[in-house]
């Protein structure tokens, strides 16, 4: 075909197929245009334009290059493949479909946009099916305009593009792809479950606009695979109402969709009426966020985590929060009608507004608020500032407007900032179910009332409370923990017909007030401590005696007319303290001061609580007094008081007492002295009069002997026995006394010396001068000693030798034996026992025996040499004679 000039135009009718051979290697220079039924061939270069038209899947090629415009048309219910291994679209690329088929590329195959490539839907328009484009890059920067209707899909998997791209089709997935200039989405179509996804790893390196015109879903990650990265602004735009933007990490993973620093999510606010959701989104940098929805709107975040770093306001008919951290300041708003649903675990690094315009419920979950938080209703509907959990607050709250009770009764309100933080309302009241306080240092400063619903836990750190913002309890309320690190500074009202501790104090230390049940459940009473003396008045019955002058309860009562026992208390800075039998409730009639009686008590004289036996007339101004006497207290020891220690004394009070407090905490009548100490009771008798004893106990430290340290040696020596010293601590002018006193040459010294042939163990007792003793021990092993017998002197004549040592009999030590000969010289062997001595002078030998144990003597031996004694000489006449065998 390379010399054909005119154009191929090949047309088949009915059902007849067109089957091309293999091209791959031509290059055609005209026109071409084919249609038919079905169409199928390999490959080619089409320098000219060409014309494809199909009914049914089967167009194919290996290698696929078109220079010039590439009209293909199908209405095929199958996919038309493009390319078995590559396909070069170099010019314009139109595509026609009506049917559920389309086209696409064999997957492991490429595809490139080069030239003057683009791609675009046919004259015939693509209404219906799907162009799915596998390894697709664009090399030329040419503009993309892709324009589908009806049901048409477009699908670009690990696709490339160098060029603004425009996709207005129903439905469009992106997978592994990347978009490195503007992408215009313009969505027309697609249901609630299925609509676009950018995903697996897909990369936006420039502007996204993304015009949601249909009730779909535009949705960026969501699936499993790489993180996706938004790195340029993202504009939303839906004029529907029905559509939705899902900003979605991979579902099974723990990758995220990232939006570059610096850019932004630009909601247009006029036309944008659909949802936005996210889940696991992280927007890097701290550029601002303004997301403002209409009222049929709504913004959901999902577990997964989501993080905005920039200062963020959010608006929106409806908003669910959930499990997003918003790092800079967020603003918050609700507009419209139905209730969010309560998600939870949103931490608030930055101040936080959250408002609720609409008329529905807006309900927050168990939330961190690490800065100050500002709850505002100004439409209708309430805030439920907790549905379920704890709601954590290190900062200001401030609650406006907001009537309903803000925390559910199974809810926690934690408080746990370092800071001071403040509680505040305007309109409306406060209301808690529960509240938590767990602050490390400062205090929680109520600047309106509060009133807490059903229970308040005191762990560390103070209320501040004052009459105007009175921290009030529920009937059934309860509270606990209570202590002088944690406590209501201020007073405390109590609604019903409970018995109830109030939690008061003042100047770091807890100071409670409390009262039995009152009859009605409308009575109210209200409690404050006052740590300084009262001013109510000095007038007293003759009963009240040593009435407290350092503080004083102030106690109040309206609603009813029940009365109630009082119950006061104490602790070691009570001034005028006495025994716990002794303690009364006073309490002022408003004319004088009127003894209340003690109708029961707990703890001693340092810190406890008396309850009068009687119903005050009045509840105005409530102090401690006593009951003045003083009880018989003595104390009989057992035996002496002075000891060696090791030893006790029994010490035993005054028999008779209700309550016994020695100085050892103690509670018992007798107790065991062990220590030296001055030991003191304090008892209370019958009458509730307090007695006083002491008794002086001195412990001597007992001596420390020492023995020394085991010794072994040899019999016929002598051994030094004891430490040094022998005997330390304890009072000097020390006594000794050893045994047995066998082989000691002095059995009441300090070291004694040892000289005997057995061996034992000695103990060595101690006695200083107060006579406490010690006792030490030590082992002496004796060896048996190397005793000899014999070994004489020798004589031997000039010139010859002698055995020496041959009579040396060794009658005690154990064997084996060494030897060592001195001076060794004329010796055959010095280290045996009987050598051989060739000497030339007289000399006296030396040996020293050492058996196994180590234990040595010595034995002397005389060598005499006798002098040779010279004969006269005779002549001999000696004759030889031979003898011959």
């Amino acid at each position: 075909m390379h010399g054909t000039t005119q154009p191929l135009n090949i047309t088949l009718s009915g059902t007849a197929t067109l089957a091309l051979g293999n091209l791959t290697t031509d290059s055609i220079n005209v026109p071409v245009k084919l249609d038919a039924y079905g169409i199928s061939g390999i490959g080619g270069r089409f320098n000219k334009k060409l014309f494809v038209k199909t009914a049914v899947a089967g167009w194919w090629g290996a290698n696929l290059i078109t220079n010039d415009t590439f009209d293909l048309r199908c209405t095929a219910v199958d996919l038309i493949t493009l390319a078995y291994a590559h396909a070069t679209f170099n010019g314009p690329t139109f595509f026609s479909n009506s049917s559920s088929g389309g086209f696409r590329n064999i997957y492991g195959s490429t595809i490139t946009i080069g030239g003057n490539g683009y791609i675009a839907a046919g004259p015939d328009g693509f209404s219906a099916g799907t162009l799915a484009l596998t390894n697709i890059t664009q090399t030329n920067t040419i503009p993309q305009n892709i324009v589908f209707t009806g049901t048409a899909n477009l699908v670009v998997t690990t696709g490339t593009f160098n060029a603004p791209i425009t996709v207005t089709s129903p439905t469009m997935n992106s997978i592994s792809s990347r978009f490195k200039k503007k992408l215009t989405r313009n969505k027309t179509g697609g249901s609630s479950t299925a609509g676009d996804a950018f995903y697996n790893s897909t990369v936006l390196e420039d502007t996204v606009i993304l015009n949601n015109q249909s009730n779909g879903i535009i949705s960026f990650g969501g699936w499993d695979g790489g993180a996706d990265t938004l790195k340029g602004d993202v504009y939303l735009l839906n004029a529907t109402g029905g559509g939705t933007f899902n900003f979605f990490g991979p579902y099974t993973n723990s990758n995220i969709l990232t939006l570059a620093a610096g850019k932004k999510i630009i909601v247009d606010s006029t036309t944008c009426k659909g949802n936005i959701y996210f889940k696991r989104f992280n927007q890097l940098g701290t550029t601002a966020q303004s997301i403002i929805l209409s009222k049929s709107s709504n913004i959901v975040f999902h577990n997964g985590g989501n993080v905005f770093n920039g200062s963020t306001i959010l608006l929106a008919g409806n908003i669910n929060l959930g499990y997003t951290t918003f790092n800079s300041t967020a603003n918050i708003t609700k507009t419209g009608n139905s209730t969010s649903l309560p998600n939870s675990s949103n931490i608030y690094n930055a101040d936080a507004s959250i408002t609720n315009l609409g008329t529905g419920i807006l309900a927050l979950g168990a939330d961190t608020y690490n800065a100050n938080a500002t709850f505002t209703k100004s439409g209708s509907g309430d805030i439920n500032i907790i549905t379920s959990g704890t709601v954590t607050f290190k900062g200001d709250v401030t609650v406006n407007n907001i009537s309903s009770n803000q925390l559910a009764a199974g809810q926690v309100a934690l408080f746990t900032g370092t800071n001071n933080q403040t509680l505040s309302q305007s309109g409306g009241s406060l209301n808690f179910g529960r509240v938590t306080i767990n602050k490390a240092s400062n205090n929680l400063t109520l600047a309106s009332p509060l009133t807490v619903g059903n229970a308040l836990t005191l762990t560390s750190g103070k209320i501040v409370s004052t009459s105007t913002n009175l921290l009030t309890f529920a009937d059934n309320a309860t509270v606990s923990g209570a202590s002088n690190s944690s406590y209501v500074e201020g007073p405390v009202a109590k609604t019903g017909n409970d018995i109830f501790t109030f939690p008061i104090g003042k100047s770091g230390t807890y100071r409670p007030l409390g009262i039995s049940a009152p009859a009605s459940t409308a009575t109210i009473f209200t409690a404050d401590y006052i740590p300084s003396v009262q001013t109510a008045g000095s007038s007293a019955d003759t009963s009240v005696t040593n009435l407290s002058t350092c503080e004083h309860w102030l106690l109040s009562r309206s609603g009813s007319s029940s009365n109630v026992n009082v119950t006061l208390s104490w602790n070691s800075t009570t001034c005028n303290r006495a025994s716990a039998l002794n303690m009364r409730v006073s309490g002022w009639s408003g004319s004088s001061w009127t003894n209340h009686g003690n109708g029961a008590r707990t703890g001693n004289s340092t810190a406890g609580t008396v309850t009068s036996s009687t119903n005050p007339s009045a509840y105005n101004v409530f102090a401690l007094s006593n009951k003045t006497c003083t009880a018989t207290a003595a104390i009989t020891p057992s035996g002496a008081t002075t000891f060696c220690a090791g030893n006790a004394v029994t010490l035993t009070a005054t028999a008779g007492a209700i309550n016994y407090l020695w100085s050892t905490t103690a509670t018992t009548q007798a107790i065991n002295a062990t220590t030296s100490a001055t030991y003191t009771i304090n008892l209370t008798d019958t009458s509730g009069c307090n007695g006083i004893a002491n008794q002086v106990v001195t412990v001597h430290a007992n001596p420390v002997a020492n023995a020394g340290t085991d010794t072994t040696f040899c019999s016929f020596n002598t051994v030094n026995l004891g430490g040094s010293p022998s005997a330390s601590s304890g009072t000097p002018g020390y006594s000794y006394t050893w045994s047995p006193a066998d082989y000691l040459d002095n059995a009441f010294g300090a070291n004694p010396n040892f000289n005997g042939i057995i061996g034992s163990q000695y103990v060595l007792e101690v006695s200083d001068a107060n006579g406490c003793l010690d006792k030490d021990t030590v082992q002496v092993t004796v060896n048996p000693g190397v005793l000899l017998n014999g070994g004489g002197s020798k004589t031997v004549c000039a010139g010859s030798g002698v055995v020496i040592g041959n009579d040396i009999a060794i009658l005690s030590g154990i064997g084996p034996y060494t030897y060592s000969w001195s001076p060794n010289t004329h010796l055959d062997d010095d280290t045996i026992a009987t050598p051989l001595s060739t000497p030339v002078t007289s000399t006296t030998y030396t040996v020293e025996i050492t058996d196994a144990n180590g234990c040595q003597t010595t034995k002397d031996v005389n060598v005499t040499v006798a002098p040779l004694v010279n004969a006269p000489r005779k002549k001999v006449n000696v004759q030889s004679e031979i003898v011959i065998d």
